[in-house]
């Protein structure tokens, strides 16, 4: 019994051996200096106490936790996914918001509001503009291609802002800016679906030249015309912008040089202008029976420059209104209409009148040819020799556009260097000639007017003109009349009327 007692004790103790010897996993155990010991791959990572995998460990396996974002517990964040995305332009996607529509309180283009303009198109309106005008303050181009989606468009306005810095760069007067005022005036938008909008706005600008700082030239009625592009809630980029005045008008691009074609032979132009300077002051052997009234021209041009006189017919729509308002100058100033012979000028009404009164080309051939009754005046006159009243046309290779003299530009020794005009389409006030873009310009000295001459009954008689037939009475609108043909005497120049009214 004792020994099976001691059996039985013995097979106890050795299972107990066999059993129960395993340290407490709680329990720390001792370390062998100077020996490495080989962690429990069960055990965490001791410098991570979330259990994620080691970064440094390439083939660790991934903490499926790994995608929570530390500093928003609440949220997944996804390395691979993209940038939270913008406002939708399109209203039928989900997260459209319309842009903010422009109070009447607040517009800074007038209409603004009325034609659904948003803060963000006025903005980029009014850049452009405020580049442009930055451009011939400083004489120097503006870059304006953070406003253009493409840039192709981009570098035209800068190519049309530097031949006009040019052109201007060229003249004997100092003619950037040094002040200006301008504003627009909403005429319309039209959507052409939900991310492209097209806007007529009309220009009105007041400037102040550096050689004529004491007078406000103002421009007024210039038709610009834009197309948005949609780039986010409320910001735009311009796809296209065109306005109805030069330089942009006319302009004939070289994208490698990055300027006007044409631009040498504008400047060989302004270059032969002032080479006329040394010929100035000379007389003239014409005789007149009556003075043109300077003062009452004077008067006419400054009060209908930026307006249209209701009792005539404006053509603005038909080619352009310059001539007629350069022949109402005249007629306000005595010189009579001409009836009579070949050489004829006068407007009764619209169909009832002679081109030479409504197209440059036309009003350039009779002032050249008219003798015996009605104006005396000099078309082929040194450049330098205008007075107020005096029309100076312009073009670019034609007899492109009427103006009128209001007051020649003098230096210091008081000889003239250039000239403030006056015109009609577009409608300027006091405005430098040379600021043009136009650099082939004719100054018509208008001396007077002469009366019917006395009919000799025994004589051949007279028709009080140059003794031809007379005159053809044509449509302005016509397309079969092809304007003036006629080149101008020999002074470097032979132009050719190319526009059927101006």
């Amino acid at each position: 019994m004792k020994r099976r007692a001691l059996s039985l004790l013995l097979i106890l103790c050795l299972l107990l051996t066999a059993c129960g010897t395993t340290a407490d996993p709680q329990q720390e155990q001792p370390v062998t200096p100077g020996v490495e010991t080989d962690p429990d791959p069960d055990e965490k990572n001791p410098t991570d106490p979330t259990g994620s995998k080691d970064p440094t460990d390439p083939n660790a396996p991934e903490d499926p936790d790994s995608s929570i974002d530390p500093e928003n517990p609440g949220t997944s964040q996804d390395p691979e996914d993209p940038e939270p995305s913008k406002p939708s332009t399109n209203p039928d996607q989900p997260g459209y918001e319309p842009p903010d529509i422009v109070s009447p309180q607040h517009e800074r283009i007038r209409g603004a509001a009325s034609h659904g303009l948003s803060v963000g198109m006025e903005d980029v309106l009014l850049a452009l503009q405020e580049l442009y005008y930055q451009s011939l303050t400083k004489l120097e181009v503006q870059p304006c291609g953070a406003y253009f989606s493409a840039d192709t468009q981009a570098k035209w306005h800068e190519a049309v802002w530097r031949s006009l810095i040019a052109v201007r760069e060229a003249s004997l007067i100092d003619l950037h800016l040094v002040d200006y005022d301008f504003t627009l005036r909403c005429t319309g938008a039209r959507w052409k679906g939900d991310r492209e909008i097209h806007i007529t706005a009309v220009e009105d600008v007041a400037m102040w030249f550096a050689a004529t700082a004491d007078v406000t030239s103002r421009q007024q009625g210039v038709v610009h015309t834009f197309v948005l592009s949609r780039t986010g809630q409320d910001t735009w980029k311009i796809k296209e912008h065109m306005a109805d005045d030069n330089p942009y008008a006319s302009f004939s691009y070289d994208s490698g040089a990055g300027c006007d074609k044409r631009l040498s032979t504008f400047l060989s132009n302004i270059a032969q202008r002032q080479s006329q300077r040394g010929g100035a002051g000379g007389g003239t052997s014409l005789t007149w029976d009556h003075d043109y009234d300077r003062q009452a021209a004077l008067s006419y041009m400054r009060q209908y420059a930026l307006q249209r006189n209701g009792d005539w017919m404006a053509y603005d729509s038909a080619g352009g209104n310059c001539q007629n308002f350069g022949s109402q100058v005249l007629y306000a100033g005595g010189i009579p209409m001409d009836q009579e012979g070949d050489a004829q000028w006068y407007w009764n009404s619209h169909g009832d009148q002679n081109y030479s009164w409504i197209n440059a080309g036309n009003f350039m051939n009779y002032a050249r040819s008219n003798t015996g009754y009605g104006l005396v005046a000099d078309a082929n006159a040194n450049y330098y020799d205008g007075q107020t009243g005096d029309i100076l046309v312009m073009g670019n290779g034609n007899y492109a556009h009427t103006t009128v003299i209001s007051r020649p530009i003098t230096d210091g020794s008081g000889a003239t260097v250039d000239y403030l005009i006056c015109s009609n389409t577009t409608d300027y006030l006091d405005f430098p000639a040379s600021a043009y873009y136009y650099t082939q310009q004719w100054v018509v000295r208008i001396f007077g007017w002469n009366d019917m001459p006395v009919i000799d009954p025994g004589g051949d008689g007279g028709d009080g003109g140059d003794g031809g037939e007379e005159g053809e009475t044509t449509d302005p609108t016509d397309p079969a009349d092809p304007g003036d043909t006629e080149t101008p005497p020999e002074n470097g120049e032979t132009p050719v009327n190319t526009n059927p009214e101006e």
